[in-house]
């Protein structure tokens, strides 16, 4: 039984404005900005066509190698096609340029939960949420790597963090009744799945009954 963690978290371009003539134009075109390349990645990632992402990406940093965002989008590219490592290296970069940003840092979380590096992992939504105490997916996330590490009680804390800022969230109650299931806290458990199954999550609502039947 595992944890259910929040994906990649994608980065509005705020800076840019998309219009859609950008993406009719060559992309052998001679003089292209940064911003324009870092549009067709966007608009090549969106499509599924992660390796043309990529050679946009690139072609923004080569234009712009200061700026953060097309280092993230492209570890965000490199992720979506399993290029975990190379993606670790492209957020640090932009970590690097721009260290105040909670999404650099909460997307490289992911990633080291990818690798099954979960200290890394809860280093990085720390961070997050030190920049953003509302992210409310950096503490859900860091609950699941709490509990890949067995530490359920901190596991609790942040999923009933989670549930706090958002009371929809129903993977953090997902999640929180299987911390207590693991802290062998049952009627806990049996609350927040039943609450997940009242949501709409399938799973939970068999879980919950195979944990009612166990409690009969």
């Amino acid at each position: 039984m595992s944890m259910w963690r929040i994906d990649v978290r994608n980065l509005a371009v705020m800076s840019i404005v998309i219009v859609v003539a950008v993406f009719c134009l060559s992309t052998t075109a001679a003089a292209q900005s940064a911003e324009e390349w870092l549009q067709k990645g966007v608009f090549y990632s969106d499509a599924g066509n992660y390796e043309k992402a990529l050679e946009c990406d690139t072609k923004a940093i080569e234009s712009a190698p200061d700026w953060s965002l097309p280092y993230y989008y492209r570890g965000i590219d490199y992720k979506d096609l399993g290029r975990y490592e190379e993606a670790v290296g492209d957020f640090t970069r932009a970590i690097e340029l721009d260290p105040e940003d909670p999404d650099y840092y909460y997307n490289r979380g992911c990633v080291y939960d990818d690798l099954g590096r979960y200290e890394a992992a809860v280093g990085d939504y720390t961070k997050t949420i030190e920049l953003d105490p509302g992210y409310t997916e950096a503490y859900n996330n860091r609950g699941s790597a709490y509990g890949n590490l067995a530490r359920y009680s901190d596991a609790v804390e942040d999923f009933s963090r989670a549930i706090e800022l958002d009371p929809t969230s129903v993977i953090s109650y997902v999640n929180r009744g299987y911390a207590y299931y693991f802290l062998k806290d049952m009627e806990s458990a049996l609350v927040d799945l039943k609450t997940a199954c009242d949501l709409g999550f399938e799973g939970a609502c068999e879980f919950y009954k195979e944990l009612l039947a166990l409690e009969e």
